[in-house]
């Protein structure tokens, strides 16, 4: 699945960029100051460690498979720290500067991740008749909890260093008082029901162990997640760039100083879909074909299996005790 999200994910952009035709250039002309030229290398690297690591597990290879998993983890943070350095990276834009937005990114995807982890796993499972141990479920929704709670620092100590900055006030103040839908988005579509309520839920006893709420609070987190992603891209170019510090523009042929519009259309919304047509398609595919699923997943309490996994502690000259029994009259033992 990880490998059919990246190969969408670069869909997206080569189809956004208008020139799928020059997709090479950033290889071919690798610029160590481009957060492009240096994404590109990591996507690729991703994809094909990926790749590697699949292998590994058909092989049933175990030392590859901990090998390329440990150096997927850290690909996938690199990843992460380099889309979200992308727009953290752009000095001239007050609501993309900040040194926040690739650790940030990276708490994202893992309460996101964790997230649709859930509901493919339920879905999957479902749909194949396979069995799904709910315990697994709920411990995945705790993990999912936690990172939730990280997501929400990062986001709080974003905006209110943010809006500490006088130079920051008018960009800080349209995204979480004035900003019209960007800030409802804000505020009821991250805030509330991508951060609030799905942690409202995760760690409630009662709701925490039902299947149906954690799969709510998944969505939530997931639909909530996209609202980040939006609210981290759009308004950021909305807000007026200040060409001239402390000057007023008077009138302007390029629509200097003021604020900008935008709507997703109707084409973009059809893109989307069919990115999420291609992954829900491949995946599907990919599982049908190769035997990539167990026949069961069942959660095992990592307490208890460290107790049985460690040795008894024997006292020098003691044995371990052993069942005896008695003979029954007439048999002979040895």
């Amino acid at each position: 699945l990880a490998i059919i999200l990246i190969v969408a994910a670069l869909m997206a952009i080569i189809m956004d960029w208008g020139r799928p035709d020059r997709v090479l250039v950033p290889f071919f002309h690798f610029q160590p100051r481009s957060m492009f030229s240096l994404n590109a290398i990591l996507y690729n690297s991703y994809m094909a460690i990926g790749f590697l690591y699949l292998l590994a597990q058909f092989k049933e290879n175990e030392k590859w498979t901990k090998i390329l998993g440990l150096a997927a983890v850290f690909i996938a943070i690199g990843v992460h720290s380099g889309t979200g350095a992308i727009f953290g990276f752009v000095y001239v834009r007050e609501l993309y500067n900040s040194p926040l937005l690739a650790p940030s990114f990276i708490a994202a995807a893992l309460s996101s991740g964790t997230a649709m982890m859930i509901i493919v796993l339920h879905i999957t499972f479902k749909a194949t008749g396979r069995k799904l141990d709910d315990e697994l479920i709920y411990s995945l929704a705790k993990l999912m909890g936690v990172f939730i709670l990280v997501v929400a620092y990062f986001i709080f100590i974003e905006n209110a260093t943010r809006s500490y900055a006088p130079k920051n006030y008018e960009a800080a103040s349209f995204l979480l008082l004035h900003g019209g839908k960007y800030t409802a988005y804000f505020w009821l579509g991250l805030i509330f029901m991508g951060l609030l309520v799905p942690a409202l839920i995760v760690f409630n006893k009662s709701t925490s162990r039902s299947v149906k709420w954690v799969l709510a609070a998944s969505w939530m987190q997931l639909i909530g997640v996209l609202f980040e992603r939006y609210i981290i891209v759009i308004p950021a170019q909305i807000v007026p760039i200040e060409f001239f510090p402390d000057k007023e523009i008077v009138s302007s042929s390029f629509l200097d100083g003021q604020y900008g519009h935008y709507s997703v259309s109707p084409i973009e919304w059809m893109f989307s879909l069919g990115l999420i047509g291609v992954v829900v398609f491949g995946y599907g595919l990919a599982i049908r074909l190769w035997p990539m699923l167990p026949t069961e997943a069942v959660y095992t309490d990592p307490a208890k299996l460290k107790l049985e996994s460690e040795p008894e502690n024997l006292e020098p000259g003691e044995a371990k005790d052993e069942k005896t029994t008695t003979p029954a009259p007439g048999e002979v033992t040895s």
